[in-house]
């Protein structure tokens, strides 16, 4: 027991002279990692300033300075592990996290995916926010871009959190890429009216509506054998001005063919409406 005991206390002497010894190595890594980590902040605004300059957007600027901020705290800590530990060399320490890296990288792979495809979608812009696209089965209004994923709001009012992997690797409609969408309608000629009469009439509807575009201007064919019409039209891209021309153009349409036309015959020597 006597023995047990002397061990321990030479081991704690020991330990307690060698932590001594290498006190001053110690408040200089210290010194040397709160160093790096001013720089690693310095660094950073820098990164974000210069980003911001050349109109990146936000959400990539402040990537970029997460990263750099990571890298240079890591140079930070691996220099502060040298003035400790004077054998110790950042070279074995990678050459041994040889088989771990891979390991780590297998694990974290859909993590690593979405953050380089984030990066990618900041940076090539193929939608903005504000624009209404159609990817991965949904349809919706983007509402935030960020490293890992997208948000969309459908036009039910739901959320939809799209990772951006699978963003990067399926195709994406930019609904609102441009500032006109075509509609069709189909419409049937009325009995008593031939198509170009009908045709006429809608032509006449499509220049009343504040709602349809005049260029690129609007078209009607006839593409089958039978008393029916397809009218092409251009107009705002946004879901809700394609809902409301479509209406607005529908209703009017139904509403003129749907007259009938006034006959008057001569009665009693007076005109009458039939």
């Amino acid at each position: 027991m006597e023995r047990a005991l002397s061990l321990a206390w030479a081991s704690m002497v020991h330990m307690t002279d060698g932590f001594f010894a290498n006190l001053p190595n110690i408040l200089v890594a210290l010194a040397t990692l709160t160093a790096f980590m001013f720089a690693a902040r310095l660094a950073k605004k820098i990164v974000v300033n210069l980003c911001k300059r050349t109109r990146l957007d936000d959400t990539l600027c402040h990537a970029f300075g997460t990263m750099v901020i990571f890298f240079v705290n890591l140079l930070g800590a691996l220099v502060a592990a040298t003035i400790v530990f004077p054998s110790f060399s950042p070279g074995n320490l990678v050459a041994g996290l040889g088989i771990t890296s891979v390991a780590v990288g297998f694990a974290f792979k859909d993590i690593l995916q979405n953050f380089f495809a984030g990066i990618l979608l900041l940076w090539q812009k193929p939608f903005r926010i504000g624009d209404e696209i159609r990817t991965n089965g949904f349809e919706g209004t983007v509402e935030d871009i960020d490293i890992r994923s997208t948000r969309m709001k459908t036009s039910d009012g739901e959320l939809v959190v799209v990772p951006n992997g699978a963003m990067l690797s399926s195709p994406i409609v930019v609904l609102t890429g441009y500032t006109s969408r075509r509609l069709k309608v189909t419409v049937a000629a009325p009995e008593g009216k031939s198509l170009d009469e009908t045709r006429k009439t809608i032509i006449d509807v499509l220049s009343k509506s504040s709602l349809v575009q005049k260029d690129p201007t609007p078209a009607i064919y006839q593409t089958s054998i039978s008393s029916t019409l397809e009218v092409y039209f251009w107009a705002n891209s946004k879901a809700s001005s394609l809902q409301q021309a479509t209406d607005e153009v529908a209703s009017a349409i139904q509403r003129a063919i749907s007259v009938k036309p006034v006959k008057e015959t001569l009665k009693d020597g007076k005109l009458t409406a039939a």
